[in-house]
């Protein structure tokens, strides 16, 4: 299979690794859910207390990655996670391509998609269904 005929999906921290693999590989579309802008970003909001900045050895910078990321982008936020503010999602739509959207969920950041439900699959569908057309 063809990379433009891939949607690369990306949770958490698999967000930045989904983001990295779609710059240099062009995929139909790419998807991040509940994703950090940055790891020291996101280490520097969970432990404000530390020098994370200057002791992470990994950036993990999905916003650099996805500045480079030549696809329709979704990013899929919750207003209720408390592990990755929705900050972050806000600033990963901001950054991405002019074809993007962003899909506020509600719900935790392990449970939001289950407690957004018909919300969550129908922002999923749609956005695929205009963005990766159906093949015969």
């Amino acid at each position: 299979m063809e990379p433009d005929q891939l949607i690369v999906f990306g949770r958490s921290l698999g967000g930045a690794v989904a983001a990295w693999l779609a710059q240099s590989h062009r995929p139909a579309a790419l998807i991040l859910e509940s994703t950090f802008a940055s790891l020291p970003d996101i280490a520097a909001t969970l432990y404000p207390f530390l020098p994370v900045r200057l002791l992470l050895r990994f950036r993990y910078n999905t916003s650099e990655y996805l500045t480079r990321a030549d696809c329709p982008v979704l990013i899929i936020h919750s207003r209720d996670d408390e592990i990755m503010p929705v900050a972050h999602g806000r600033e990963l739509f901001e950054v991405a391509s002019e074809t993007k959207g962003f899909l506020e969920i509600s719900g935790t950041h392990n449970e939001g998609f289950i407690t957004s439900g018909e919300i969550y699959y129908e922002g999923l569908n749609t956005f695929i269904l205009k963005h990766i057309p159906p093949r015969n």
